[in-house]
């Protein structure tokens, strides 16, 4: 399924570098289709070069996003070390994907928002799809499990001394029936990558989830917060 890009935007975040390569950040205009705006990370790799699409999120609705310097003054890149975060954004990764698998079990869990979108989505997603199985007398059991995905991370200053990161991860979700079920992929992106006409007890699915994050400066007494998420299905097996 081809996503139409139109990056009509409203908010362009700017590097203050001088050098190369750099990357910029622009908020769009929503689409027709679409409640909430995109927000795309430009990379430009030489002075001659043409920006290109490193990655897109969709805002999460709500989302309260984050000051920047203006376009003119430019902002700051953030290194993946840079300790005056909260959480530097080399380790966001690893931490975010811990509280994605267990949730509050995650020792990481109080450094980030209680309950925001993408965990909610998880959580409802698998419970509709088990009670799809009861209410045809089955029992079923839904999984996800989380981990950093290579790419690395693009992170951009925030006026309070935080910073707004993108980043990638890899997730694989489970969903579990009794021998002899005959489950199939729900949504249209996952069935298209469904190439068995048979149904199956155990259904994986594996995602490549790109997510913005908004991370405080160290000693804030605020969490690292959501700020938007694209799933995309990449590979959907039995078994």
């Amino acid at each position: 399924m081809l996503t139409d890009l139109a990056l009509e935007t409203q908010q362009l975040i700017l590097p203050a570098e001088q050098g190369w390569p750099r990357s910029s950040f622009a908020i769009t205009e929503p689409p027709e289709d679409r409640v909430t705006p995109l927000l795309a990370v430009l990379d430009q790799r030489t002075a001659r070069d043409q920006y290109k699409l490193w990655a897109y999120v969709w805002l999460v609705s709500g989302a309260t996003m984050p000051q920047f310097a203006p376009a003119e003054l430019g902002s700051e890149a953030v290194a993946a070390d840079d300790a005056s975060l909260l959480v530097p954004p080399g380790a966001l990764a690893e931490q975010y994907a811990s509280v994605l698998t267990v949730g509050d079990r995650s020792q990481y869990a109080a450094v980030f928002a209680a309950d925001d979108d993408l965990r909610k989505e998880l959580r409802e997603s698998g419970r509709d799809q088990v009670a799809a199985i009861t209410e045809k007398d089955g029992k079923g059991r839904f999984e996800v499990a989380y981990e950093p995905a290579d790419g690395g991370v693009k992170a951009v200053r925030t006026v309070d001394g935080g910073a707004m990161v993108v980043l990638a991860l890899r997730s694989q979700e489970t969903l579990r029936a009794e021998e002899g079920w005959q489950l199939t992929p729900a949504s249209p992106s996952a069935a298209a990558l469904w190439d068995d006409g048979d149904g199956t007890d155990v259904l994986r699915t594996a995602y490549h989830d790109t997510v913005a994050l908004y991370v405080p400066p160290a000693g804030s007494a605020a969490t690292v917060s959501l700020l938007g998420v694209h799933r995309v299905p990449y590979a959907v097996s039995a078994g």
